[in-house]
């Protein structure tokens, strides 16, 4: 492989890491804020900031564990957890927001 290949590899990779965690990071966030009750959006803001606290000191350590100890088992076992959560987050965040009204652009609890 060449080394203008190898580079054109890492400039799309990079660019499409940045998109997505363009995406992520605003898809979290709003979902974060309009998922919540508006009596409560402090608290669901700070279960969500508690989950990405929790995320960035474990991931690391688990992702080595699973790399280097497991060795390619552990990096498709990382893979499918991967995997399997991404592809959860949209059927789940539409289920949530169907059990949500939109009133005025503010998230309030369904009565009825």
């Amino acid at each position: 492989m060449s080394a203008w290949i190898g580079a054109a590899l890492i400039v799309g990779g990079v660019i499409i890491h940045s998109v997505g965690e363009l995406w992520q990071a605003a898809g979290g966030f709003e979902a974060s804020n309009v998922l919540a009750p508006p009596e409560a959006i402090g608290q669901y803001l700070g279960v969500f900031g508690f989950g990405i606290a929790l995320a960035e000191s474990l991931g690391p350590a688990l992702l080595t564990f699973s790399g280097i100890e497991l060795g390619q088992p552990g990096w498709f076992l990382m893979g499918l957890i991967s995997l399997v959560s991404g592809l959860a987050v949209p059927p789940v965040t539409r289920s949530a927001g169907r059990s949500r009204v939109q009133y005025a652009g503010i998230a309030v609890r369904e009565t009825v």
